[in-house]
């Protein structure tokens, strides 16, 4: 899969627009919170908040790695998070 290029903010970081985050990230977030949590309505939650971070975390985005890889260790922090509510581990 080709990764998106997105226009970035005035900062030059990541997208000002939280939409536009959503838009191009939402379903690959998705995608691994699946793959971290057997419950889908988890896997939604995980989303909802990795994006949530990553928009209100954007000025600390410097642009040494992709962003991909920032919203990844957002989702997996969430899903750690949210597993750690219920005790139990990721598998």
């Amino acid at each position: 899969m080709s990764q998106h290029r997105v226009p970035v903010a005035a900062c030059g970081r990541i997208p000002a627009v939280p939409e536009e985050l959503r838009r191009r990230y939402a379903a690959r977030v998705y995608r691994l919170a699946c793959g971290l949590l057997d419950d889908g309505a988890d896997a939604e939650a995980v989303t909802r908040e990795a994006l949530r971070q990553a928009t209100r975390r954007r000025a600390m985005f410097r642009g040494e790695a992709e962003l991909a890889t920032w919203l990844h260790r957002f989702t997996v922090s969430a899903a750690l998070r949210q597993r750690g509510l219920s005790g139990e581990a990721i598998a």
